[in-house]
């Protein structure tokens, strides 16, 4: 038994060393190929001096005759902040908003520096009939206000891209009412419906509408657990410690109201505080929650539906009529191996399925690469030992 097994060690080795070989001298004489921009005119464009410590580059996508920059009177502005890393799941989650929405959609892509390059070529192949603008996004303002005083992975929350949101309306100055997305998102339905949701709110003063970071009452959902109710100045924001807060990877804006109320300054000069004392634990929800304190609407859980990974395939299955905005915020993520309760939601979105093996269908063709590229089908034969 142990001879076969070092046996089977050994030709597990040889094969990973050849594929490894393989990939290699594919990657240096037959590079990938391109997607064409042909159809697209792609604009890079200068920004103006007040957002010049804010943005590295500017690009705008466009297919070629579509001359206006807007997208109609009912077009819907949706901003996702996503960098080189999250590529893949950026790429479904275009996907999936293009695929259920009905009105004319105008993509904002918020990156890093060095990132736009690889977003314009994978989204010309994707996007044929929507503008996409893409801003890299500079930390150098943002960059020295940032302070992790508790939090288990504190080079998470230290991530300055995580900030960038606080940014919005300077890095967007043409848009007003949009709508804010994770890119580890799946959107399964129209999101004109969660615009106009926003849009016809009773009372016109919110600036924006959310879903509670936690549906259920207890203390995990309560203002207090996130910032520190000891603190004086939070206790004079926080009038109602037990109310709940919101998530923020989902949530629709208008940001006039950011540029009528200066949302901007007033986020970095809770973060400038927050270097002094402690303010809140974790990275950058806790300034987002004490200015949007009483200033946001309540929106059903279905638009930001974060339990998933909890579920098994059928009972995900069942509920994905009900479900709108799928969110995966763990660890837990449907285009890794971890995810596989995950794939039967992601998988129907992601553009080349094929090249992807946990997202083809039957089981034998999952043990093969689909090309010299798809080097991920390792991992099928791994996982089957």
């Amino acid at each position: 038994m142990a001879r076969h097994g070092t046996w089977y060690a050994s030709n597990l080795i040889l094969v990973c060393t050849v594929v490894a070989a393989i990939l290699l001298l594919s990657y240096f004489y037959f590079p990938l190929p391109l997607p064409l921009l042909s159809e697209f005119r792609v604009n890079q464009q200068k920004h103006s001096t007040s957002s010049s410590n804010l943005i590295f580059n500017r690009f705008d996508l466009r297919p070629t005759g579509k001359e206006t920059k807007r997208c109609g009177l009912n077009c819907v502005d949706v901003v996702i902040a996503a960098n080189g890393d999250y590529m893949k799941p950026l790429l479904a989650c275009i996907n999936s908003i293009q695929q259920n929405t009905k009105r004319g959609l105008y993509f904002h892509i918020l990156t890093s520096p060095g990132d736009a390059k690889i977003f314009l070529e994978s989204l010309a192949d994707l996007v044929k009939d929507h503008p996409v603008e893409i801003v890299e996004f500079s930390d150098t303002r943002v960059k020295p206000l940032i302070r992790v005083w508790e939090g288990k992975n504190t080079h998470v929350y230290y991530n300055t891209f995580n900030y960038a949101r606080f940014y919005l309306p300077e890095l967007f100055p043409d848009v007003d009412k949009m709508i804010y997305l994770d890119p580890d998102t799946i959107v399964a339905a129209d999101l004109g419906e969660l615009y106009d949701l926003f849009d016809k709110r009773e009372n016109q003063s919110l600036i924006m509408a959310a879903v509670p970071s936690k549906t259920t009452d207890t203390k995990y959902s309560h203002y207090c657990f996130l910032v520190n109710c000891d603190d004086p100045l939070i206790r004079s924001v926080v009038k109602r410690p037990e109310s709940k807060f919101f998530n923020a990877g989902v949530f629709a804006t208008d940001l006039r109201l950011w540029r009528r109320d200066n949302v901007t300054g007033q986020l970095e000069d809770w973060l400038s505080i927050n270097t002094e004392r402690r303010l809140w634990r974790w990275g950058s929800q806790g300034p987002l929650v004490l200015v949007f304190y009483g200033k946001w609407l309540e929106i059903g859980r279905e638009w930001n539906e974060r339990n998933a990974r909890k579920r098994t395939d059928e009972e995900n299955d069942e509920v994905v009529g009900d479900v709108k905005i799928f969110h995966f915020t763990s660890n837990v993520k449907p285009w890794k191996s971890n995810g596989k309760g995950l794939w039967s939601i992601w998988c129907n979105y992601y553009p080349q399925p094929q090249k992807l093996w946990f997202c083809r269908k039957g089981d034998v063709a999952n043990l093969f690469p689909s090309s010299l590229y798809d080097y991920s089908f390792v991992s099928s034969l791994w996982d089957s030992v």
